[in-house]
């Protein structure tokens, strides 16, 4: 058996004696400082970003991709040609700059105009650097925020998944078309997820937002 199988198997094996006994971290810690695979080393640093990420208003699977994002855990052009899987390092969507993580979801012109039709809908002044981050910060009720936060993230997503269909199908939707589409999406949501007992300051601000 090969040494990589070798290793497959022996994390499974902890796992599986972990999930018996509840051992399974501190076992799996001894084992990747001990065999040297960095990547299985488990992180406890907590994260000021974490609560913007994962919270109610927003989708899951949009909460896990923006939780990548964060995490700059996307397989970008720029990280592609680095390790020589792509011919270049070109954004798929605008062709003008080197395709990561910061121009995708700050810089690039496509993304930029979303996020204006975006923070024109919401009635909230332009986010300045990462839309999370900007909008964790701000004095809001947490309703707002979540809101906010929920609109932006399937923003990025939308985003991703353009960045996606350009580069493998070479199709790219307006930003307006785009955007009309999240909007569309984020209504039914907040419609679904509001709760009942909320400020009046926060049922009015909502109540423009979807009208």
């Amino acid at each position: 058996m090969s040494g990589n199988w070798k290793a497959i198997c022996k994390t499974r094996d902890l796992f599986q004696n972990g999930y018996s006994h509840g051992t399974w971290l501190a076992d799996l810690k001894r084992y990747s400082v001990k065999s040297g695979y960095d990547w299985i080393r488990l992180k406890e640093t907590k994260v000021g970003w974490s609560k913007l990420v994962w919270n109610n208003a927003a989708i899951p699977k949009h909460c896990f991709v923006n939780w990548l994002i964060m995490r700059n855990a996307l397989n970008t052009k720029e990280k592609l040609h680095r390790i020589g899987i792509s011919s270049d390092a070109l954004c798929c969507i605008c062709q003008a700059e080197s395709e990561n993580v910061a121009h995708l979801f700050q810089h690039c012109h496509y993304f930029v105009e979303i996020l204006e039709l975006a923070y024109d809908w919401l009635r909230i002044p332009k986010p300045q650097g990462n839309s999370i981050i900007w909008t964790g910060r701000r004095h809001w009720s947490q309703v707002q925020k979540n809101v906010c936060l929920a609109v932006f993230m399937v923003v990025n997503y939308a985003i991703r998944q353009q960045r996606n269909s350009a580069r493998l199908e070479g199709v790219l939707l307006r930003p307006t078309v785009l955007f009309t589409q999240c909007k569309n999406l984020m209504k039914i949501r907040i419609r679904s997820q509001l709760s009942r007992v909320i400020r009046a300051s926060d049922r009015d601000w909502i109540n423009c937002v979807l009208s």
